[in-house]
This record gives structure tokens, sequence and C-alpha cells, in this order.
């Protein structure tokens, strides 16, 4: 009887596993989880929330997902733009890169001060891989 028990536990268990792995949408944990790893940034700001809001299938093996996130500013504006310029350290590739970021990131939230708490939305593309979905990088 124990042993009936044993498989029939065992037989559920891999059957979770394997429903969750061919999932044909990435469920709403998977995308906040994913999400706020990629938009993580721990010496500009803290992210607060990420929440999906929305998703639509492209195919088999691709979804874009639509999220709400809040992030919590640890620095003005100035401030961070003078930082990556003194972490650019004279490369002027760097610089042109720390200018664009900058330039991106008050298109996104306008000049914000320490201790700001703003709301961004985006989309984010996932494909499906043998291990599941993931956030696809751009």
């Amino acid at each position: 009887m124990k042993k009936n028990i044993f498989r029939f536990v065992f037989v559920v268990a891999c059957s979770v596993v394997f429903l969750a792995a061919c999932s044909s949408t990435p469920s709403s944990s998977t995308i906040e989880s994913q999400v706020t790893k990629f938009i993580k940034n721990d010496q500009l700001y803290s992210v607060l929330s990420v929440e999906k809001t929305n998703g639509r299938k492209v195919n088999d093996n691709e979804y874009i997902a639509d999220v709400t996130y809040k992030v919590k500013f640890k620095m003005g504006f100035p401030a961070m733009v003078m930082e990556m310029q003194r972490q650019a350290n004279g490369d002027f590739s760097a610089q042109l890169q720390a200018v664009d970021a900058a330039n991106e990131l008050a298109a996104m939230f306008g000049r914000f001060k320490a201790g700001d708490v703003k709301t961004a939305h985006g989309h984010f593309e996932f494909v499906k891989t043998d291990n599941g979905w993931e956030l696809k990088h751009a």
C-alpha cells in the first residue's frame, strides 16, 4: 500500500513539473521575477514592485508581457549623471554610453530627486526554452 502511495505521489509530482515546463505562456510570477532581475540597479534605485498587467502570445515560443513597475531613487538626476561620468573615467565611449543611459532615464522618469518613487511601463519579450520561459534581453 505504501509503495502505491509513493508511486502515485511521484507520478503527480512529475506531471506537475512536466506541465509547468510545457506551459503555453509564462506565469505572472516568472515574468515578475525575471523583469525584476533585469531592471535591478542597486546603486541608482530600489525596485519596489513589478506587476504583469497584460500579455500576448506571439507564437508557441514567444510571449510579450506588459509590465508596470515602481522604483525608488537613491540619488537625484544630477548626482546620477555625475556618478556615471565619474565611472566612465575619461573613456569617451563609456561617456557616450553614460549620456545615452541618462537621457533614457530622463525620458522615462523625468528629473527625479533622491527618494522619489516613479512608475514605469514596459513591454518585455519572453522566449520558450528547454528550461521554461526566459526573458529575451535586448
